[in-house]
């Protein structure tokens, strides 16, 4: 006589109980098809929506207490839910691969600096820009940079991927606390005399000197 199937929850006659994993499916199902790419833009582009981190930190900008993987992390705040990141930004991800890709992943911290040339200039011609409006534009800066390449990697291998970490970690690109403008531009503003766009000045820099 044939035995009947065993389903995914009944017990075989060993002893060993066969569990259901779905959920595990269906997460990797989500971010099957995301490119390391895609997962360094999410975390980046949370970063640059961030409006508070109240996290401690050290004179070199890195967490005073590392958060441990059994406890929810404390994060950054943004005025834009990460539902909102994702449809706007990420043709509607789903928005837990926000967290996955801040946390589960190790990448080289982003230099935003490399926005400074492109973005200050828009700032300056616009006046009257709100602070969201700065960091959709930034965004949008920054998402063309790093897919043309143009912003350094994003990962190392060998020695030096010791020292990638996860982007949670990171600090926002431009806090509230950091004033009405994002860092570095009243910097710009006094430097940069509007000769070439986003550019400092060589011979205006040496004669204030």
């Amino acid at each position: 006589m044939t035995a009947a199937p065993v389903t995914p929850d009944q017990t075989t006659s060993g002893g060993i109980k066969r569990k259901r994993d779905n959920g595990s499916k269906k997460r990797s199902n989500k971010s099957a098809n995301i490119s390391m790419i895609i997962r360094f833009l999410m975390a980046t582009c949370f970063l640059i929506m961030a409006d508070e981190d109240k996290r401690e930190r050290n004179v070199n900008g890195e967490l005073t207490e590392k958060q441990s993987k059994g406890k929810k992390r404390q994060s950054h705040v943004s005025a834009m839910t990460q539902t909102a990141m994702t449809e706007l930004f990420f043709e509607g991800v789903d928005r837990s691969l926000v967290s996955v890709c801040l946390w589960s992943y190790h990448f080289v911290r982003p230099n935003f600096a490399y926005l400074n040339p492109y973005l200050f200039p828009f700032i300056r011609s616009n006046p009257n820009i709100t602070r969201s409006q700065i960091q959709h534009v930034a965004y949008r800066i920054w998402e063309y940079l790093v897919n043309a390449n143009r912003v350094g990697p994003i990962k190392y291998t060998g020695d030096e991927a010791r020292t990638m970490v996860p982007l949670g970690e990171v600090a926002g690109w431009w806090l509230e606390t950091d004033g009405d403008k994002p860092n570095g531009y009243q910097f710009w503003c006094k430097w940069d005399q509007g000769d070439l766009p986003g550019n400092i000045s060589l011979f205006t820099t040496l004669a204030n000197l």
